[in-house]
């Protein structure tokens, strides 16, 4: 099995660039992509901190649960729309943990469930987050591959 932990995407929620004003910078659109997909993360059990602007980062923003941690970033400008990715950190070993955090390919999972479930998001790719600004990011439906 092959972990792909980022996506293109396309999506239906309104663009927030006239919403967002930061003085001598610009701000890419993005902060209410990342809002809806912090509220999905939220319904998986996470505890997730408001997306903040990263600058070229776009919008970010980490979650956690029960020694799970994950630094999603969403970005403006593919061809669809944005870019996902999201980075497990976990921080904590867990091996004799009564409770163990979700795993990470689970998480991505039903990550991208409740994308494609959500009539907002479409086009959804998934591929490695080395790869996915360049002509080479090979996509595949799942973050499962």
């Amino acid at each position: 099995m092959r972990l792909l932990p980022a996506a293109e995407f396309g999506t239906d929620i309104p663009d927030d660039d006239g919403e967002v004003e930061r003085v001598g910078h610009e701000v890419q659109s993005g902060r209410s992509v990342a809002g809806a997909l912090r509220e999905m993360l939220k319904r998986q059990e996470f505890k997730c901190d408001r997306p903040d602007y990263g600058g070229d980062h776009g919008w970010e923003f980490l979650c956690r649960s029960r020694g799970r941690d994950l630094w999603v970033s969403v970005i403006a400008g593919s061809e669809a729309g944005y870019y996902l990715t999201v980075r497990n950190m976990p921080w904590t070993p867990f091996l004799f943990w009564k409770n163990p955090p979700p795993a990470f390919d689970h998480v991505l999972t039903q990550l991208d469930e409740a994308m494609k479930s959500d009539g907002r998001f479409h086009e959804i790719r998934w591929g490695q987050a080395a790869n996915i600004f360049s002509r080479s990011f090979e996509s595949a439906p799942t973050p499962l591959g």
